[in-house]
Order: C-alpha cells, then sequence, then structure tokens
C-alpha cells in the first residue's frame, strides 16, 4: 500500500512593524516558522526567504492605522515544505512629543519683546509647520499682545511630533505717559521750552504711563532748560516737587517691558518767591527838583512795570538798577501835593508773566506774581517870609481913611495860595485897615497853594500912621478939671469938626456937640 508524505508547512508573515510618526513603513521583517526535524533556514540546502512587499498607500501620520497589506514575491521553500503566507500585518504608530531641546528660540519667551520672534527646529528636526502640510525651516512669530502659537516639528525620515503649544509676547508699541505740574498736561515731547508756567515757592510734578500690553517703567530727570548736560535720569517713584528758586524742565522716560519708550519733556517751568516791599514811602518837596528813590526786595525777580496812581510810566519817568527805583524829580514835579500809591510789577525770575499767552501744550500759566507798593508824598515847599513881598500903604499921615498895606509873592515865586492881611495894634487884631495915627503890625494867613503850604500868623512888617499937622483949637476950656474927688470935669468949646480918645483907648471918638 502506497503512502504520500505531504510537504511541511512553513508560515510566512511580516514582524509587527513599530514606527514613529510620520516615518515610512520600512523595512520590512519577513518571518518563517514551521522548521522540522531540527532544520532551519540557513542549514535547508536550497532554501530562499519570501520577500514582501507594501500593498497599497498608507497615512502614517495618523495614529489610527493598526494594520496594512503586503504581498510576497520570489523564496523556495524546497521539496519538503511549502510556503502559506500571512498578508496582513500590525503596525503601531508612536507619538513623539516635541522637548525644550526640539526647537529653539531666538528670544526669551517669557519675556516681552519688541520685534519678532524665530522658531527653529533643533535636535535632528529639520522642518517646522503649524498645519503639517506647510513646512518651513523656521517660523516667525510677529503678532503683537501675549499669544499662543502651536506648531509641529518633522526629521528628514518623516518622523512628525504631536502639537506643542508655546506663549510669546511682542509689543512693538511704544507706552504713552503724562507729566502733570498744575492744570497742564504734557504728552510728547515739547520742541520749544517758552517757560510758561509759573508757580509760587514750590510745586508738585505726576508722571503716569500707560501700555495696553506691558508692564512700564517711569524714570524722571530735572534740568535748569533744554540742556541735559551733567544731568542723569532717576526711578519714578511717586509725586515729586520743585522748591528750589529758578527755571525747571522736567524729562520723562518711560519704558515698557519690550524695551519701547517714550520720551516726554515738559514746558519750562519758572518756581519763584513773591518780591517784597523794603522803602515803604518816600517824600519828594515842590520845586526841589531832586529824584527819589526805594528800594525793594526781589527775590530773584526783575523788575517789570511802575505805575502810580492808575498811571503806567513810561521809561522817561524813571529808572531801575537792581533792586533799586529811582523816581525822577522832572516827573515828580508835575504830581500835585497829596499821597500816591507806586505799584511794582515784575517778572518773574526775569520771566514776562503772560496770563493770555499759550503755546498749545501750556493751559495754564500758574501763579500770578504779586505787585509790591509803596507811597510818595508830594510835599509842598514851606513858606517864609522871602517868598513875599510886603508893601506898605503910601501915605502915613492920618487923614481920616483907612490906610491899606499889601503883600505878595515874589515875581519869581509861583504856587502860593490866598493871602489874607491881617493888621494889629499891640496885642488888638484889627476886622480892617487901620484908620488913625499909631504904629501898626502886619500879619498874613495864607491858604496851601500848589507849591507851597499853608501859614498863619506871619509877620511880614510894620508902619506907623503920623498924626495930621493942623493948629490946635483956641475956643477949648476946661471946666471943673477932674480930681479924685470930682468927676465932673468938662471940655467945652469943641465942636463935630473934632475928635477926642479917652486915656487907654487905641479909638478915636467922634464929638457932637459942644462940650465933652
Amino acid at each position: 500500500m502506497l503512502h504520500n508524505i505531504t510537504s511541511a508547512v512553513l508560515s510566512v508573515s511580516v514582524e509587527k512593524v513599530i514606527i514613529k510618526t510620520g516615518q515610512q513603513i520600512y523595512p520590512l521583517t519577513v518571518l518563517v516558522t514551521g522548521f522540522v526535524n531540527g532544520e532551519t533556514e540557513s542549514s535547508l540546502s536550497g532554501y530562499e526567504k519570501p520577500a514582501a512587499s507594501i500593498n497599497g498607500e498608507y497615512d502614517t501620520t495618523k495614529q489610527d492605522l493598526t494594520e496594512f497589506d503586503v504581498s510576497y514575491n520570489s523564496g523556495n521553500a524546497t521539496d519538503n515544505y511549502i510556503f502559506q503566507y500571512s498578508t496582513t500585518v500590525q503596525i503601531e504608530i508612536q507619538s513623539v512629543d516635541i522637548t525644550d531641546a526640539d526647537y529653539s528660540a531666538d528670544k526669551d519667551l517669557t519675556k516681552w519683546h519688541k520685534g519678532d520672534i524665530r522658531i527653529s527646529p533643533q535636535n535632528s528636526y529639520t522642518q517646522i509647520s503649524t498645519d503639517k502640510t506647510n513646512w518651513n525651516s523656521s517660523l516667525t512669530l510677529a503678532d503683537e499682545g501675549s499669544n499662543e502659537f502651536t506648531f509641529y516639528l518633522k526629521k528628514a525620515d518623516g518622523t512628525l511630533t504631536e502639537s506643542k503649544t508655546i506663549n510669546y509676547k511682542i509689543d512693538n508699541t511704544a507706552p504713552t505717559g503724562e507729566i502733570t505740574i498744575k492744570e497742564n498736561k504734557f504728552r510728547s515731547f515739547i520742541n520749544f521750552i517758552s517757560f510758561g508756567v509759573f508757580c509760587k515757592n514750590t510745586v508738585d510734578v505726576t508722571i503716569t504711563s500707560a501700555d495696553s500690553l506691558a508692564n512700564t517703567t517711569i524714570e524722571y530727570m530735572v534740568c535748569e532748560d533744554a540742556d541735559t548736560t551733567d544731568h542723569s535720569y532717576q526711578n519714578y517713584s511717586g509725586t515729586f516737587n520743585l522748591s528750589s528758586k529758578g527755571t525747571h524742565v522736567v524729562f520723562a522716560k518711560i519704558t515698557d517691558e519690550s524695551g519701547n519708550e517714550i520720551i516726554i519733556r515738559s514746558d519750562g517751568v519758572v518756581v519763584y518767591e513773591d518780591s517784597t516791599t523794603n522803602t515803604e514811602k518816600v517824600t519828594y518837596e515842590k520845586l526841589s527838583a531832586t529824584d527819589k528813590s526805594a528800594t525793594v526786595n526781589l527775590n530773584g525777580n526783575i523788575i517789570d512795570g511802575i505805575m502810580v496812581g492808575g498811571t503806567i510810566l513810561t521809561s522817561s519817568q524813571y529808572t531801575v538798577d537792581g533792586n533799586t527805583i529811582t523816581l525822577k524829580g522832572s516827573y515828580l514835579e508835575t504830581l500835585a501835593a497829596g499821597n500816591y500809591t507806586v505799584t511794582v510789577s515784575y517778572n518773574p525770575q526775569g520771566f514776562e508773566y503772560d496770563p493770555t499767552s499759550s503755546d498749545g501744550d501750556v493751559t495754564y500759566n500758574g501763579d500770578a506774581p504779586a505787585t509790591t507798593t509803596f507811597t510818595v508824598e508830594i510835599a509842598r515847599k514851606p513858606l517864609t517870609i522871602n517868598e513875599l513881598v510886603f508893601t506898605p500903604p503910601e501915605n502915613l499921615t492920618y487923614n481920616g481913611s483907612a490906610k491899606t498895606a499889601f503883600v505878595t509873592a515874589k515875581s519869581n515865586v509861583t504856587g502860593i495860595g490866598t493871602i489874607t492881611v491881617n493888621y494889629y495894634s499891640g496885642g488888638e487884631k484889627f476886622s480892617f485897615a487901620p484908620v488913625n495915627s499909631g504904629i501898626y503890625t502886619v500879619k498874613v494867613d495864607i491858604t496851601d497853594g500848589t507849591n507851597y503850604s499853608a501859614l498863619s500868623d506871619l509877620e511880614v512888617g510894620t508902619f506907623t500912621i503920623l498924626t495930621a499937622s493942623q493948629s490946635a483949637p483956641t475956643t477949648l476950656a476946661v471946666v471943673n478939671n477932674t480930681t479924685l474927688q470930682n468927676n465932673n470935669g468938662k471940655i467945652t468949646g469943641v465942636d463935630s469938626s473934632m475928635e477926642y480918645q479917652r486915656q487907654g483907648d487905641s479909638n478915636w471918638a467922634s464929638i457932637t456937640g459942644t462940650e465933652i
């Protein structure tokens, strides 16, 4: 009886493929099992292992791929064996995470930066992509703000990483800021400094900053003017004050975390102390033609103008030398007698204060400088007899008419008030010009004039009225001569053409009838 000896089966398969995402399915390792009687691939004469190849196309970027198909060709199992083929192969696609060593950034990603940031593959990765479709040797980040960026890396062998998300911060916009002095707000670099802000004694300065993205730091510098030589910025920690007399310009440098900066410069600030009065009063005597000076305490300011009684003086009416104001005598002579207020205005630290001016940056000029005042007294010249002319009556012999004396100002004397002439005999003052013989004293009362002051009871001269020459009457007779015991004495033989005077009287009395 015949028996057939069948060939033993050799199972042919492909070893499970394990690759990284994106790698090719290569190489394929063919496995042959089923040898008997101690035979092996290497000991079996004429044996040739089959070769395997992939059937179809497979996307290894997707990790849901778990198997693929293969086909075999060539191979010789020899007479004692036959091949039995497995055409399905298991595949495992392993994900690849990006480590910090796998990429580099040309700037520190933990900080804010100005300008673009470049991300480049490292550590055998050669390409970078945001969509696994468009690949580049590097990518540039340019969006402003605090952003996220997701990317993939790929090697030359096709290895593809999982996504990686990083954070970056870009700020290309300079911050803004503001210097506040009084009501003025300076937000830019003032090109023309006008010194248009005036502050008495001290003023607060506040600096603020703003940036829509990053934090900022503020530094400031105070100079006397636009020249920053020998000055440097210092950290700003809060409101500070300008208290030293003089001029000040405030610079503020505001920098954000990306290095963007803005420099703001204020207009000029004048810090000053008001000038004060030193001389309270000066006196000018009419007709003296002398200049009169007064001093003030300038406190670093400069005299701007002089006003007397509401009238602004011109340069021909006064002079200024430092803190000394001299009113010219030629001007003072034009003023009527009396007291006048002299008002002095100032330019603080030498700069003109004009509340109506504005250069667009200065909206409030600040503190107006105070004026000072002093009094100028225009005094009348004291009047003496030397300015007067006394003219006695022309006919000084008694003739029954009043004897009038005249008192006038000398021809070269002007500005004397009204002259009233008074007559005295002994201690008695007459209310009229004298008539009878006797010695008379002339005194005057004079009112204030434009140039000379008033006076009263100034004795200017005397005159004597002589007794008239006439024959003694022959008809007179004494009756009952008056004695201590007899008081009914009479003078007879008189008439109305005669006058009589009692002993001790200064006036003569008319006679009516024929006896006294």
